[in-house]
């Protein structure tokens, strides 16, 4: 199960990448609406809760049988995606922090220019559902920031994927799991009931 939120972290690791490439600096109140800025922008274009949904609907093959009550797999896997769907604004927080205390302002200023650019969510979003690559390129004004210093090294340290998951996979993991649990005990407990009265 928790296998399922790496491989969807995975798919939006350049993300988490930040968290490694710089030391942690205090936030400023600009950095801090900035880098809230970008995990804002980086998860609605990735689709988050799809990625979830995707990677939870794939590991639920491997979860056990579940031939006592062969419906509490999907229950658990419904639970998992209502409760990341519900956390969606506490993740963009996590995002957000660790874009504040770990780039530059000048980096951070840069990539929500980068960020913003409509041909840029659509890479975001076609890199998490596993599709080509759209060839929309990115405005001149984009561009022009891509290619400044600034742009360049907030791309870098989004790109180190050798380096994803560390500390943001576990506060993703700690966020979602105890809602998901409540979530799937509630559920399993109502499908119990709805048995027990048909029986």
């Amino acid at each position: 199960m928790f296998r399922s939120f790496h491989q969807g972290l995975v798919l939006l690791g350049f993300i988490a990448a930040v968290g490694l490439a710089s030391p942690v600096r205090a936030a400023t109140p600009e950095a801090q609406a900035l880098g809230q800025e970008i995990g804002s922008i980086l998860l609605e274009a990735a689709d988050f809760k799809a990625v979830i949904s995707k990677a939870m609907t794939e590991e639920s093959a491997s979860m056990g049988d579940f031939n006592f009550r062969p419906n509490w797999k999907q229950l658990l896997v419904d639970a998992m995606v209502e409760e990341t769907e519900h956390d969606i604004p506490a993740l963009k927080r996590l995002f957000g922090r660790s874009f504040a205390e770990n780039l530059t302002i000048e980096q951070l200023r840069a990539g929500v220019v980068i960020m913003r650019d409509p041909a840029v969510q659509a890479a975001i979003a076609a890199g998490a559902s596993g599709r080509p690559a759209p060839t929309t390129r990115p405005t001149r004004q984009t561009e022009k920031v891509i290619n400044s210093p600034a742009g360049q090294s907030f791309l870098e340290k989004l790109g180190h994927l050798d380096t994803v998951m560390s500390g943001l996979e576990n506060d993703f993991i700690a966020e979602i799991i105890p809602g998901a649990f409540r979530r799937f005990a509630d559920k399993a407990e109502a499908a119990e009931a709805a048995r027990t009265a048909t029986q």
